[in-house]
């Protein structure tokens, strides 16, 4: 205010009882502190925040649902492989038996 008092040839007083140059001064006053609140606002909540992280870290979320049975799809197709193959064995194995209980000898008179 006192800078553009001197640059136009008029006194301080002048100057601040301009309405229009007094309003004009007053809100950048007001914008010039509320930006230095915010800055300093915003300064101290991210070193709280660093603070609070470095205390405590954040936990890791854990995934949801059943955890995984098998690291590698390869593993997962080498077990499902065996299964198959133990099932099938045992399926062979309950016919044979099956058919043993079912044969029937007939003795045919020569």
């Amino acid at each position: 205010m006192k800078d553009w008092a001197a640059d136009n040839g008029t006194s301080y007083m002048e100057a601040i009882k301009d309405p229009t140059l007094s309003t004009a001064y007053k809100q950048r006053k007001k914008d010039t502190k509320r930006e230095a609140k915010t800055t300093q606002h915003q300064a101290l909540k991210a070193d709280a925040i660093a603070l609070a992280e470095m205390i405590t870290p954040f936990p890791e979320k854990k995934a949801r649902g059943r955890p995984a049975k098998y690291a590698t799809d390869e593993e997962r197709r080498e077990a499902k492989r065996e299964k198959t193959i133990l099932s099938t064995r045992k399926k062979k194995e309950k016919d044979k038996a099956e058919v043993k209980d079912n044969i029937t000898l007939e003795v045919v008179d020569a």
